[in-house]
């Protein structure tokens, strides 16, 4: 009797294993990496998108000075247009753009990629030690060369690599959780063996004391 007591209590129920990528943090991190890419893609083609941007922005000001919305397009298109035309007549113009364009893609870059080790170092997302961790470093290091590359960095490269990580990330906590759920199940059983032969003992030793007159 003594080894089946023994026995039962040197079971123990396996913990319940806690999400690393709930569906929350998941959707947080696909949004901050879509608001990060957005910029990131505006400043890759900087050369075409400024003199939108600045056409977009002179139409809205002269709009808002004389309240005329014909006015406001107006000197949008022209802002527009004459920014186009001087900056690829005068070709300094165009490597001037693309250069302050570059600068700011790389920056926008890097310190999204550090938000995110940050992030990850918070969520006990491991980044390197075998197995899955290691094909998450790898992604990184492959998306962050990406956003540096002029030209090859209109690639959403952080918004890409964030998505294979979250992937990533949610199917280790399928397989915890596959293994949760198989373990839970081998301890039920052992527990019910355990009290089935704890019973069992119980009755044996019943049945086997003298009758009291």
């Amino acid at each position: 009797m003594a080894p089946a007591n023994t026995q039962i209590k040197k079971l123990e129920r396996p913990q319940l294993p806690k999400k690393k990528m709930s569906n929350m943090r998941a959707m947080m991190m696909f949004g901050v990496a879509l608001c990060l890419s957005i910029p990131i893609f505006v400043f890759s083609i900087f050369p075409i998108t400024a003199p939108i941007m600045l056409g977009v922005g002179s139409g809205v000001y002269a709009q808002h000075e004389t309240g005329s919305a014909v006015i406001g397009e107006f000197v949008g298109w022209a802002a527009g247009i004459s920014t186009t035309v001087a900056e690829f007549l005068s070709g300094v113009g165009v490597e001037f753009v693309d250069l302050i364009g570059i600068i700011m893609a790389v920056a926008l870059t890097f310190l999204g990629w550090l938000l995110f080790f940050i992030w990850f170092t918070f969520a006990r997302i491991s980044l390197i030690g075998g197995g899955g961790a290691n094909k998450r470093f790898a992604t990184v290091i492959a998306s962050f060369i990406i956003g540096l590359i002029p030209f090859i960095d209109i690639i959403p490269s952080l918004l890409i690599g964030i998505v294979l990580i979250i992937l990533s990330v949610r199917s280790e906590d399928k397989k915890r959780f596959a293994t949760y759920e198989k373990r839970l199940k081998e301890y039920e059983k052992q527990q019910k063996n355990m009290m089935a032969t704890r019973k069992a003992v119980a009755m044996r030793k019943f049945t086997q004391q003298p009758a009291t007159q």
